[in-house]
């Protein structure tokens, strides 16, 4: 028996929308095209048909706003995840609008589809600040080797180094102020420097500024204390711990680590069949930037030294700060283990980002746990 009155398929465009009304008990179909996406009198239409009712769109371009303004009432609309719709060669070979929204429907009703999560518009608004930290910071990389392939160009190279020998680091402020200096005689090539050597400063100083506001607004956010906890951990920074914590948002909406793993694609393929067994590569699903980050933060643990702890900030509770060490220590004797036994260090450093997903899931909790039993007791 199907669980609502009527089914919405909603084939969102950033133009036009067209929704398919499906009822069960008389299985007939009604299609109309908005032109403009006036959500208000979509509303009004879907209200018309018998209640309650469910509506769902593929997740694309037009985001969680179908869902918000369309969501009222008795109606409830979804954003469903594309990669876990069922195909077939005719939806492939026949497709248009009206087909599309009919499909939809007709999955909906047989409980074909699989929900996303609608987070709230605050934690999509850090979604969306922590990609824009990600092209600024791409933005960044690109212009600064700009200026290391003209001096590349012209033998020119950083070599200032410590009393103790080891190279200084590059992109510091005596490494500004060295490039500062430079002069490569020729006319045209040093306007093409000093063009380029602009666009880094730039560059530095918009992602300098949004990183800045990137901390107040996080700060401000309930998702404040999972960041400032996720940081506990042992190579993960304030880009990482912002990605991940707004993409999960709701850490107590993932019951295991396998899960959050699966989720951020880290999670291996599998191609089996009867008794053979076969894993293969990642899955590579979900977010890119959360992924690309957690590797890079299992490359700081290759990089750091064991012996260091990191101590994060004061305001994380202590048994969060002890729990997230602890975390840190399994991670690194889990690379130095992978490593060991000859795995090759891009696939342990995969390995290394899946198992401190899985921590991050646990400490996240945690924080989230401590942050709401601390705004339980104030109320009280």
């Amino acid at each position: 028996m199907a669980m609502y009155s009527t089914y919405f398929g909603i084939d969102s465009h950033l133009k036009t929308t067209t929704i398919c009304a499906l009822t069960p008990d008389d299985g007939e179909l009604k299609t109309r095209t908005f032109k403009g996406n006036p959500y208000a009198e979509m509303a009004e239409w879907m209200a018309g048909f018998p209640q309650p009712s469910y509506g769902v769109y593929e997740s694309g371009c037009t985001g969680f706003v179908p869902a918000r303004m369309l969501t009222a009432g008795d109606v409830l609309v979804e954003p469903v995840a594309s990669s876990k719709l069922p195909g077939s060669a005719d939806s492939r070979s026949k497709k248009n609008d009206r087909r599309d929204a009919e499909r939809l429907a007709r999955l909906a009703l047989a409980g074909e589809v699989s929900p996303v999560w609608v987070p709230p518009e605050r934690v999509e608004g850090l979604r969306e600040l922590a990609q824009a930290m990600d092209d600024l910071a791409s933005a960044r990389e690109a212009a600064r080797q700009r200026v290391n392939a003209i001096l590349c160009r012209h033998g020119i190279y950083w070599d200032e180094r410590t009393p103790t020998g080891r190279l200084k680091k590059r992109w510091g402020q005596v490494f500004w102020n060295w490039l500062r200096g430079i002069e490569l005689g020729d006319p045209g090539s040093q306007a093409a420097y000093l063009a380029a050597l602009a666009a880094a400063e730039a560059a530095e100083i918009a992602y300098g500024e949004l990183k800045a506001e990137a901390e107040e607004v996080a700060a401000a956010s309930e998702l404040g204390p999972v960041v400032d906890a996720l940081m506990c951990v042992k190579g993960v920074g304030f880009a990482t711990a912002l990605a991940f914590a707004a993409e999960v948002g709701d850490f107590s909406r993932f019951a295991s680590g396998r899960k959050v793993t699966s989720y951020f694609g880290l999670s291996p393929s599998e191609s089996s069949s009867a008794e053979r067994r076969r894993l293969g590569r990642i899955s590579k699903n979900g977010c890119t930037l959360v992924r690309r980050l957690l590797v890079e933060c299992a490359w700081v643990i290759a990089r750091g030294n064991p012996a260091c702890r990191k101590k994060g900030k004061a305001s994380v509770p202590l048994a969060v700060r002890e729990h997230a060490r602890g975390c840190s220590a399994r991670l690194v004797e889990r690379r130095r283990s992978l490593v060991a036994r000859g795995l090759m260090p891009c696939k342990a450093n995969t390995a290394t980002a899946a198992e401190m997903a899985r921590a991050l899931l646990y400490i996240g909790k945690d924080a989230q746990a401590a942050a709401s039993s601390a705004t339980a007791q104030e109320a009280a």
